[in-house]
């Protein structure tokens, strides 16, 4: 079965590459059976918001990307409103990025110019 749920192919990802047997992630994570894991990459299940944070520690992946993901995709309408309301919530990476910036600015704020915001954005790539 081929799914377009683009959560249920991300959980897939994170399950192949996470080194760990679907009996290890299922049993960290909370589920009764493998078989949830299974159901979840075919995106035959909705992931339980619940289940989002130790699902996440048991693929490493991080957390608020995977429920970012859930919510846009089965949750459309309320994930809005937070948005709309306390704004997008940061992955582990993107607050990294922000604790750099907040760390190089000490207690003046630094503009962001076209020419830093491109240097940062090709560093980032790699270019």
């Amino acid at each position: 079965m081929t799914t377009t749920s683009k959560t249920a192919a991300f959980i897939g990802r994170a399950i192949e590459f996470s080194g760990k047997s679907q009996r290890e992630i299922a049993s960290e994570a909370g589920f009764p059976k493998p078989n949830v894991l299974s159901m979840l990459k075919k995106g035959g299940m909705k992931i339980p918001l619940d289940r989002i944070p130790a699902l996440a520690k048991a693929c490493h992946i991080d957390p608020s990307y995977l429920f970012r993901l859930v919510m846009e995709e089965h949750h459309s309408e309320i994930w809005e409103v937070l948005v709309d309301t306390i704004g997008m919530p940061l992955t582990a990476n993107e607050f990294e990025i922000l604790f750099a910036y907040r760390i190089a600015s000490v207690d003046e704020e630094i503009p962001v110019t076209y020419e830093k915001f491109v240097a940062v954005v090709d560093l980032l790539v790699g270019e």
